[in-house]
């Protein structure tokens, strides 16, 4: 989003808020187009689609360079496909154990990990910006899960 310093680039902050849209849309359009699909089959074309898309995004924007070795990019490559294809089945596992509403609710939580984890593995400072948005978070979640009806 570019806020460090305190200078927002207003077009992280537009794509930030329609990423839950577009995930929505997703889900919507991959529920509809891929019924009786088996999520594990639907995880599949949703990881080729992705691939094929940010392939598609750096050729054209012209921003693709390989900084790592042919073999390391492979790694890294396939790094990403399996974390991905890891995260959508523990997703669908997490709507067949805890339905739907409970899962996107924990889906939450993907900032504030994503901070935790930039903080104790990078080495990543914390501003106050970023404290307080994962509070916001994290109460929110507490907050659904003690008040809502699930």
């Amino acid at each position: 989003i570019g806020i460090e310093g305190g200078d927002w680039d207003y077009r992280g902050v537009i794509l930030a808020m329609c990423a839950p849209l577009f995930v929505a849309v997703a889900f919507i359009w991959t529920g509809r187009k891929l019924d009786g699909v088996e999520p594990t089959v639907m995880t599949f074309y949703m990881s080729l689609s992705g691939i094929a898309f940010a392939i598609c995004a750096a050729l054209v924007g012209g921003s693709f360079a390989l900084v790592l070795t042919p073999a390391m990019t492979l790694l890294a490559l396939a790094g990403a496909v399996l974390s991905f294809n890891g995260a959508f089945l523990g997703m669908f596992a997490g709507v067949r154990l805890i339905g739907a509403a409970r899962t996107a609710m924990f889906m939450n939580m993907e900032p504030v990990f994503t901070l935790g984890l930039a903080f104790l593995l990078l080495g990543e400072t914390l501003g106050l910006q970023q404290i307080i948005g994962a509070s916001l978070v994290v109460a929110a979640v507490i907050a659904d899960q003690k008040f809502a009806n699930h």
